[in-house]
């Protein structure tokens, strides 16, 4: 199994309880967020939504140990930053971003999910598409993490 693979599974077991907290999207990131055809209330129907991704690895070899950085991009959408019983326009139904980046902060940051790599570490959250009045907010938190053999 590649570290890709092993790294996106470990952190979407690690993040199920958010299917009960009612994530309706929970799975490795395929492009569910783009493409030309996609209109921004389509996203809304995919919301909330959790997405998974693997991103850079590097790797460096000292003697007989090899070290590897990597990092793993966590996707979060929803219909609103705050909540539906907070927003303006909210629907009373949706948990809004911050609460899923804080359960999401939760359930990775400092936890040993992956076998065989360090705890994962939060390095970033940034808002990668913010549209409020059309029910579309989207997040990204990146987690590094290391792994030497």
């Amino acid at each position: 199994m590649h570290e890709f693979e092993l790294i996106e599974d470990s952190v979407l077991t690690a993040l199920t309880p958010l299917k009960a907290e009612g994530v309706k999207a929970l799975s490795a990131y395929a492009g569910q967020l783009e493409g030309e055809a996609l209109e921004l209330m389509d996203l809304a129907g995919r919301f909330p939504c959790v997405y998974v991704a693997a991103g850079g690895l590097t790797s460096e070899t000292a003697n007989k140990t090899d070290t590897i950085d990597t990092s793993v991009v966590v996707v979060i959408g929803d219909k609103n930053v705050r909540g539906g019983d907070k927003a303006a326009r909210g629907d009373g139904q949706s948990p809004g971003v911050y609460l899923l980046l804080e359960r999401v902060k939760t359930l990775l940051h400092r936890q040993r999910i992956i076998p065989g790599f360090l705890p994962l570490v939060r390095q970033r959250e940034y808002p990668a598409l913010y549209q409020p009045a059309q029910g579309v907010c989207v997040f990204m938190a990146v987690y590094a993490t290391r792994c030497m053999k």
